[in-house]
C-alpha cells in the first residue's frame, strides 16, 4: 500500500524439505518467525535485491542451505498500476547442501535452468466496469473506458534437479532434456541414475514424452506413461505403468476455470464470475468431472497388480470447493481380484483456514472527480484472478473436523475396521467462501484432537485424546512467553486507501466479493477460550487502524494425552500429562512426561536438554542448535510416593565442530549411576573405533561408511582383507572378491604382548588353508605363487569378526569367530539372492517374478 512503503502484513515464506515443513515470516526487525513456533535457527541472507539464500539448522541441529533461486517476472499490463505487481522477484529457493549435525555427511544439489518461459498471459486478470447501479455502460465526464483489460504476462526461469551428491562418493545424476512441446524451451526428466563412486547401481528411465492433448504448446500437458528400473543389467526390467482420466483439458491459458483454476467449461470468455445483482459473469462453480481431467486414476506395479483411486470434490458443508479429494483406495492383484480397499469419510467439513483461498475477485468503488460532494461519478470496476493467497490458507481450502478410514482386507478378516481422526476446526467461520483472513489464525488449525480405532462390527477397540496449550509472546522486544489460554488474531477487513496516501485523488475502496461494508482497514483482537469443543467466547475490539500486532512467538503444543483401551467389557485408562522446560528462549520440548492408570499409579519421566546446563560442551550444543539432545532421563514411580526406579544419561565431548557421546549410564535404582559404556572413540567420519560396554572393551575398522572388522575383549585390532588392492591380486578370494598374490609382512600391535595371527592360504595347485599362529615379532606371508586372504592379528583371548562389502550393494562376505564364511549375493537390482554357508552350499535361495507381457 502506498506505493509500496506500507505493508499490511508481511510475507509469508513456507518451508518444506526431508519431512519437515511449516511458514515463517520476518518480523519488523528482519527476524525469521516461525508460524506455529519452532526451535529452528534460520537465517535469511538479504542483499540488495531481497534474500539470496536461506540457512535452516534444525533443532537437532541438522543444517539446510537453500540458495538456488527460481526467477519470476512479471509484466505490467495496460490499466494495471506498476505498483499492484511485483515486476521481478525471486519466487523459490531451492536446496543446495545439507549438512548433519557433526558434518560428518554432506549432501550436495546441482541444477539445470532454463531461460524465461512464458507459464501464463492474458487469462491472470480481467476487468469489467459498470456504474454504481450495475449498469454495463456508464457515462461518466473523465470518458472511462470499458470491456477488459490485459492480464499480467508471468515469466520463471524453471529450475530442475540435475545432481545429488555426498562427501562419500555416491551420487544421483538426473538426465534433462530440453525437448519439450508443452512449455518450449524448458526440461523434462529422461532418467535417474544411482552411482557409487563411477559403478552404476540403479537406473529408472522416464517415460514422458506424451503428451495431454495436441496442438499448439499451450494445448498440451506432459504426461509419464511409465517408469522402468533396471539394475547393472538391463534385463528385466521393472515397470510401473500408470492410467489417467479420459477427460480432456481445455488450453493452459484459457480463462475456462472455475475459481479455484481447475478446469471448468465455462465458455472461456471471462473469470469474472457471475454475482448476484451485477450483469455479466460466468458459473465458476466446481464441477467434479472436469476437474478430474488428466487425473492419475491407476497405477500398475511389476507383480501384475495394480491400484486404483477414486476421487470426490472437496467441499465445505453442502457446497463443492475446487480440487479433489481422495474417496477410495483399491489394490488388485494381477488377476484382477480385489485384494484391499480403503474408504474415506469425511465429516464436518468447512473452511480450514482463516484466510481462505479463494479467487482474487475484488469490486472497486471508484470516483475520478471528488468534487462536488457527494461525487459525481461513482462507478465500480470488477477484477477476477486465480491466485492462492499465501498465509494460512496455502497448500489448502479445506479442511475438516473429522476424517474415517475404513480398511477391508480381504485375505485377512482381522485387519479390518476403521479409524476415526478427529482435528480442531474453529467454530468461528464467517459464511462460505469467507473466513477470518490472519495467518496467524492459523496456528492451532488441523491439530489432533482424537484417534478412536473401531474393529469390523464397529465395535470401540481404543481411543486417545490430546490435550493442548497456547503459548504466545505479547511483548516482541523481551520475547518474554506467557502462557495464556488468550489467542491472538489479526483480521483484516476491508482497505481504504484514502487515509493510507491522502495525496491520491481517486477515491478508491477495495471490498471483498459478496463482502460490504463501510469500515475501514481495522485490525482485531480476539480474545478466545480453549475448551474442549473449540474457541468458546468470542469479542471484537478494535484496534488502532493499520497497526499489526504479530506474536514474535507463537503455538499451541500438546499438553496430555488420555489412552482408552476396551478388552471383554473392561476399560483401562491412562492418562499422559507433559510438562515443557522452563527456559524462555528454547520452549516446547518436554522435560517431563507423566503416565497415570485409573488405579493412581504414576510413572514420572523426566528429561535433561543441553540449554538446561552450563559450561562446555553444551554452550558448543547449543551453538549449534542441538536442542533435542538428550543428555539425562529420570523415571519415578508413584503409588503413596514418589520413588526413583531408574535413570539414564549421556556425557559429551567437543571434538571441533563435532560433539559426540563419550560415555552412556544407567541408574537401576533411579540415584546410583554406573558406566555402561565408556571410554568411546571415533573416526574422522564419525564410526565408533573402540568403547568399553559393562566393562567389555570393543574395536571396530572402518572403511569409510562400511565396518570392514570388530573385535571383542579387546579395542585393537589390525586386518587387511585386500578388497582395495588395485593391482597385485586374484579374484578367486576366501571372502570378498579379491585376494593377495604378493607377499605380505604381519607386524605385532604395538604394546601388545601375546598376539594371534590368522590368515587364508592358498597354494597355486591346492585348496584354501586356515593358518593361526603366535606373532612376537614381523612375519612375511604370501608370495611365491601363494595367495593370502582375511589377514587378522589381534590379542590372544579376543574374538574377532570381519566382513567384506560390494559397495552400494551390500555385505557379501561375513567371517565369524571361527573364521567360518557365509556368503551373500544379489541380483541386477542389489536385491538378496542367495545366502551361502561355509562350503558354498545353499542355506536360502530368494527369487523375483514380474509380470512381463500386457497389462489390460
Amino acid at each position: 500500500m502506498k506505493y509500496k512503503t506500507a505493508d499490511t502484513q508481511p510475507d509469508i515464506y513456507f518451508y518444506n524439505v526431508n519431512g519437515i515443513s511449516g511458514k515463517l515470516f520476518l518480523d519488523e526487525t528482519g527476524t525469521p518467525r516461525t508460524i506455529p513456533f519452532k526451535n529452528y535457527m534460520i537465517t535469511p541472507a538479504v542483499g540488495p535485491l531481497g534474500v539470496g539464500s536461506w540457512t535452516l539448522i534444525t533443532d537437532s541441529g541438522d543444517k539446510y542451505i537453500f540458495s538456488k533461486i527460481e526467477q519470476t517476472r512479471t509484466t505490467v499490463a495496460a490499466g494495471i498500476s506498476e505498483y499492484d505487481l511485483p515486476k521481478n522477484y525471486p519466487s523459490s529457493w531451492y536446496l543446495t547442501q545439507i549438512v548433519s549435525k557433526n558434518g560428518f555427511d554432506i549432501y550436495s544439489f546441482q541444477y539445470d535452468e532454463t531461460a524465461e518461459i512464458l507459464v501464463k498471459t492474458n487469462s491472470g486478470l480481467n476487468e469489467y466496469r459498470t456504474d454504481i447501479n450495475g449498469n454495463y455502460d456508464p457515462i461518466c465526464a473523465s470518458g472511462i473506458a470499458q470491456g477488459f483489460s490485459a492480464g499480467p504476462v508471468t515469466y520463471i526461469k524453471q529450475v530442475f534437479l540435475k545432481k545429488i551428491t555426498d562427501n562419500h562418493g555416491r551420487s544421483i545424476e538426473i538426465n534433462n532434456v530440453a525437448d519439450r512441446t508443452d512449455y518450449l524451451g524448458s526440461y523434462r526428466h529422461n532418467s535417474i541414475v544411482v552411482k557409487e563412486g563411477t559403478k552404476t547401481l540403479l537406473t529408472a528411465t522416464l517415460y514422458n514424452n506424451q503428451y495431454f492433448g495436441s496442438g499448439t504448446e499451450t494445448a498440451k500437458r506432459l504426461k509419464l506413461d511409465r517408469v522402468e528400473l533396471t539394475g547393472t543389467q538391463p534385463t528385466e526390467p521393472e515397470v510401473y505403468r500408470f492410467q489417467y482420466n479420459s477427460n480432456g483439458l481445455p488450453d493452459r491459458l484459457s480463462m475456462e476455470q472455475d475459481l479455484w483454476g481447475y478446469y471448468k467449461a465455462t465458455g472461456g470468455s471471462t473469470m469474472i464470475p457471475a454475482m448476484e445483482g451485477l450483469p455479466g459473469g460466468v458459473d465458476r462453480s466446481p464441477d467434479e468431472n472436469t476437474t478430474k481431467a488428466c487425473n492419475l486414476e491407476k497405477v500398475y506395479f511389476p507383480t501384475g497388480g495394480y491400484q486404483v483411486f477414486t476421487y470426490e470434490l472437496n467441499g465445505a458443508g453442502s457446497t463443492p470447493l475446487g480440487g479433489l479429494r481422495v474417496k477410495e483406495i483399491n489394490w488388485y492383484d494381477d488377476n484382477s481380484a480385489l485384494e484391499k480397499k480403503i474408504v474415506y469419510r469425511y465429516v464436518g467439513q468447512q473452511v480450514s483456514s482463516p484466510v481462505f483461498s479463494t479467487p482474487n475477485t475484488l469490486i472497486r468503488l471508484s470516483c475520478p472527480n471528488e468534487n462536488p460532494n457527494p461525487p459525481s461519478c461513482l462507478y465500480t470496476t470488477r477484477f477476477a484472478a486465480n491466485r492462492s493467497q499465501l498465509g494460512a490458507s496455502a497448500g489448502s481450502h479445506v479442511g475438516y473436523r473429522t476424517v474415517e478410514e475404513e480398511v477391508r482386507d480381504f485375505n485377512d478378516a482381522s485387519g479390518n475396521g476403521k479409524t476415526v481422526y478427529s482435528f480442531y476446526v474453529p467454530s468461528l467461520t464467517n459464511p462460505y467462501p469467507f473466513s477470518a483472513p490472519a495467518f496467524q489464525d492459523a496456528v492451532p488449525l488441523g491439530l489432533l484432537l482424537s484417534k478412536k480405532i473401531y474393529n469390523s462390527n464397529n465395535i470401540l477397540l481404543s481411543s486417545e485424546e490430546n490435550c493442548y496449550q497456547g503459548i504466545v509472546a505479547e511483548n516482541a522486544n523481551t520475547e518474554a512467553l506467557i502462557p495464556s489460554s488468550r489467542y491472538y488474531a489479526v483480521l483484516k477487513k476491508s482497505m481504504l486507501a484514502l487515509q493510507l496516501a491522502s495525496e491520491l485523488t481517486t477515491y478508491s475502496k477495495q471490498l471483498q466479493w459478496k463482502y460490504s461494508t463501510d469500515n475501514c482497514t481495522i485490525l482485531y483482537d480476539r480474545p478466545c477460550t480453549f475448551g474442549a469443543n473449540g474457541y468458546s467466547s468470542l469479542g471484537y475490539v478494535p484496534l488502532k487502524p493499520y497497526q499489526f500486532n504479530y506474536t514474535s512467538k507463537f503455538a499451541f503444543y500438546p499438553i496430555g494425552k488420555v489412552i482408552r483401551n476396551y478388552a471383554n467389557g473392561q476399560e483401562l485408562v491412562q492418562a499422559e500429562k507433559y510438562t515443557y522446560s522452563t527456559n524462555t528462549t528454547y520452549n516446547f520440548l518436554v522435560a517431563k512426561r507423566s503416565s497415570t492408570s485409573l488405579s493412581g499409579d504414576s510413572i514420572y519421566t523426566q528429561m535433561v536438554y543441553p540449554f538446561e546446563l552450563s559450561g562446555q560442551p553444551y554452550t558448543t550444543m547449543i551453538a549449534k542448535n542441538m536442542l533435542t539432545q538428550m543428555i539425562e532421563k529420570k523415571v519415578s514411580r508413584k503409588n503413596q510416593a514418589i520413588v526413583p526406579t531408574y535413570g539414564e544419561k549421556y556425557a559429551f565431548q567437543s571434538n571441533g565442530y563435532a560433539v559426540l557421546p563419550i560415555s552412556y549410564s544407567i541408574a537401576g535404582d533411579g540415584t546410583t549411576y554406573r558406566e555402561e559404556i565408556s571410554g568411546i572413540a571415533y573416526d574422522a567420519f564419525g564410526n565408533v573405533t573402540q568403547l568399553t560396554e559393562k566393562g567389555v572393551q570393543k574395536g571396530m575398522l572402518w572403511d569409510g561408511l562400511y565396518l570392514l572388522a570388530e573385535i571383542k575383549g579387546s579395542s585393537v585390532l589390525l586386518y587387511e582383507g585386500f578388497e582395495g588392492l588395485m593391482s597385485g591380486y586374484s579374484t578367486t578370494a576366501r571372502a570378498g572378491t579379491k585376494a593377495s598374490m604378493d607377499a605380505y609382512v604381519a607386524s605385532p600391535i604395538s604394546g601388545v604382548p601375546n598376539c594371534i595371527l590368522t590368515y587364508w592360504k592358498k597354494p597355486s595347485s591346492g585348496k584354501w588353508q586356515y593358518v593361526e599362529v603366535p606373532l612376537t615379532s614381523s612375519t612375511t606371508i604370501g608370495g611365491s605363487g601363494t595367495l593370502i586372504d582375511e589377514v587378522r592379528i589381534y590379542p590372544a583371548g579376543a574374538q574377532m569378526t570381519t566382513y567384506s562389502h560390494d559397495k552400494g550393494l551390500g555385505i557379501i562376505t561375513t567371517m565369524d569367530i571361527n573364521n567360518r564364511a557365509t556368503y551373500f549375493s544379489y541380483d541386477d537390482k542389489r536385491r538378496l539372492r542367495r545366502i551361502l554357508d561355509d562350503d558354498k552350499k545353499i542355506l536360502k535361495m530368494f527369487t523375483y517374478h514380474y509380470r512381463t507381457g500386457p497389462i489390460n
